[in-house]
């Protein structure tokens, strides 16, 4: 039985491919004399807490990073249960939704040191499409094609795995609230488990029917915020805000595309309000019944905590998750624990207890994140006839590109391969003539095979700024955090 992981020597964290496909998870202590076992039942929320927070940043802006994780991180939860004391404060996180096209196209955007930094500090990362184009508004050319959207699924996950250490994302925000972003289950098949949209169709209550791949946000954007409808109102959208707060089970989640950053300005003052509230009274100088964690995080959770399975006897505690769902951190509440046992916290996790009631909160269980096709870089530099050092299954080629674009645009590419050049369909085009700043994706994947090449050839010329030749890995799809070559940023300055 191979082994993923194993802390010894007194408390253990098993995670182990079972005969059932399944992840477990171990915890042991010393009971006293006489306890007999206690109950054990998984929370619905981590640290046992009564309702989830998550906040939602589009489009990949640079000042994520810069204003908003400090600026959130002033605004605390503990990692406590509500009523027990002690907890440690954790800042209030959120996500940043991004184009995975644009990402690192200039020194407005975030690039792949931003997201490591962001995830580092506790935010999430959400897939917000590789090019934002879809729509159901407008002209035609924003409904996608059944293979425009499959293709847009498969290469934004698969890109960002790329990026974030092997794993993708589990959480989508729909551009401009385009559902079928999902036709199909695209974003399913490739490990979505969570996508938001305003005026989605689901209720906030995760006890309810939840519809996780249509689920609803508040919509906080300067215009929609001062509208006629919500007046500026610093606490619109927090569900049962005039009866205490929210209800038990309930997941609420806040979205915008900018918050002001000069402190004297109404937008910058509303948020304020608004989340010194939230921290105020349910927080850690509140109730303390919040958890906030980014989108994909809650959903992760829940999803885990409904499919898993746990067994305590006198002085252990299994928890066994399938492991076709992504990994989660968990929180079972032990009752009829002896006060006298000597409980130690997990490596990794958090103890609480309040008499014979005790609250473990494991680390993370299984693997973070979603399995996505395994792609590696193979060559990123200037166009031109491009030698891949030997035999390579080419997937899919990006141009980086920024600057002028001129009218009638094209930038054919040609690959070398045993049996004579072929020439790829330019199926990426850019949007319009004039500037533009991001990556155009000529993909051969999903919808054929790979093509093994040993050469790749593109005409350089303005606007292009350089080639990435996308392959098939062959070291597997779950590499560890870090040891993957990140691919090289490459900012250009905005044209004022």
């Amino acid at each position: 039985m191979p082994l993923r992981r194993v802390l010894l020597p007194s408390l253990s964290l098993l995670s182990a491919a079972l005969p059932l496909s399944a992840v477990e998870w171990t915890w042991t202590w010393k009971p006293a004399p006489g306890d007999k076992a206690p109950t054990a039942t998984i929370c619905p929320l981590k640290y046992g807490k009564s309702w989830a927070y998550a906040v939602e940043l589009d489009d990949g802006p640079k000042w994520i990073r810069t204003f908003a994780v400090p600026f959130f991180a002033a605004y605390t939860y503990t990692d406590a249960p509500p009523g027990v004391a002690g907890g440690t404060k954790r800042p209030f996180v959120g996500g940043a939704a991004v184009i995975v096209a644009a990402l690192g196209s200039n020194d407005a955007t975030l690039n792949w040191e931003d997201l490591a930094a962001l995830r580092t500090a506790g935010w999430g990362v959400l897939n917000h499409s590789m090019t934002h184009t879809g729509r159901s508004w407008g002209d035609d050319d924003g409904k996608l094609t059944d293979q425009q959207v499959a293709d847009d699924a498969w290469w934004g996950q698969a890109i960002l795995a790329n990026g974030l250490g092997g794993r993708a994302p589990t959480a989508a925000v729909y551009a401009n609230g385009y559902t079928d972003y999902n036709r199909d289950g695209a974003l399913e098949k490739v490990g979505i488990r969570i996508a938001t949209r305003v005026s989605g169709s689901s209720p906030n209550n995760l006890a309810g029917d939840v519809k996780w791949m249509d689920y609803n946000r508040n919509y906080l954007d300067e215009g929609a915020w001062t509208s006629e409808w919500s007046k500026g109102d610093p606490l619109i959208g927090i569900p049962g805000i005039e009866a205490g707060g929210p209800s038990a089970n309930t997941f609420f989640i806040d979205f915008t595309h900018g918050i002001e950053q000069q402190a004297d300005t109404p937008n910058q003052q509303r948020w304020v309000k608004r989340l010194s509230t939230i921290a105020e009274r349910w927080g850690a100088a509140g109730s303390d019944a919040l958890w906030c964690a980014p989108t994909g995080e809650v959903s992760d959770y829940a999803h885990a905590a409904a499919a898993a399975k746990v067994t305590v006897t006198p002085g252990k505690l299994t928890v066994t998750l399938p492991d076709d769902l992504p990994g989660s951190a968990l929180t079972v509440r032990l009752s009829g624990i002896g006060e006298a046992a000597k409980l130690v916290a997990p490596v990794g996790g958090t103890l609480y207890r309040k008499g014979n009631e005790v609250w473990v909160t494991s680390p993370l269980i299984g693997l973070e994140g979603a399995a996505a096709p395994h792609l590696t870089a193979v060559y990123d530099g200037p166009a031109g006839d491009i030698d891949l050092k030997g035999a390579q299954a080419v997937a899919g080629i990006s141009i980086r590109m920024s600057g002028e674009v001129p009218a009638g645009f094209a930038s054919p590419i040609t690959l070398v391969t045993a049996t004579g050049d072929k020439v790829l369909p330019t199926t990426a085009k850019p949007p319009h003539a004039g500037w533009f700043s991001g990556s155009l994706l000529n993909p051969i994947m999903p919808a054929a095979p790979a093509i093994t090449a040993t050469r790749v050839k593109v005409t350089a010329q303005e606007p292009i700024k350089s080639i990435v030749v996308w392959a098939i890995s062959t070291a597997g799809a779950a590499a560890p955090a870090g040891s993957k070559k990140k691919i090289a940023d490459k900012p250009e300055k905005k044209k004022k």
